[in-house]
């Protein structure tokens, strides 16, 4: 009865004014996501790799101190050491140099969406690491506190009782 009263006329949805392509837009997403977490990553390695180096130039720094002070076959020793070490952090800072230059690259190759999520998720771990600090300093404080705490029960002063003689 009513099934000629009204048209319908299909149309492709991709041609529709208000049409979204959710797979396409959830995949956008996800390379957001994964650049911005290898972004983070090689941010980080590069983080540890500078410290590493640091370390290594202090110990460098340390050997030939040693070396100062040492005699004979240890001398000779310590020069090999030394020698090996200065060879070790020159090769540390080429690698850090590379990853720094290599970091540049990937960063420039970013949108605003992309550094956004980056910063974002830097954010995050910077957060993270500063609770993990404020926790290892609480259980620390809480180990000092109970070192202090007195144990030795001489300490406490004593209660004794006194009886009286009530004889009227």
């Amino acid at each position: 009865m009513f099934s000629n009263a009204v048209e319908v006329e299909e149309k492709d949805p991709e041609k529709l004014p208000f049409h979204f392509n959710l797979v396409g837009l959830a995949q956008g997403l996800h390379k957001t996501a994964s650049v911005a977490a290898h972004i983070t990553k090689l941010k980080q390695h590069v983080t540890d790799a500078k410290e590493a180096l640091k370390t290594h130039k202090g110990h460098v720094g340390d050997i030939k101190e040693l070396l100062k002070k040492a005699e004979g076959e240890q001398k000779y020793q310590l020069s090999e050491v030394l020698n090996s070490a200065q060879k070790h952090v020159k090769d540390l800072d080429k690698t850090v140099e590379k990853a720094e230059s290599h970091l540049a690259q990937e960063m420039s190759k970013l949108d605003e969406e992309d550094r956004l999520e980056v910063e974002k998720q830097e954010k995050q771990l910077a957060e993270e690491a500063q609770k993990k600090k404020d926790e290892e300093k609480a259980k620390q404080a809480a180990a000092q506190k109970a070192k202090e705490a007195p144990t030795d029960k001489k300490a406490e002063p004593e209660h004794t009782q006194v009886q009286t003689d009530s004889t009227s």
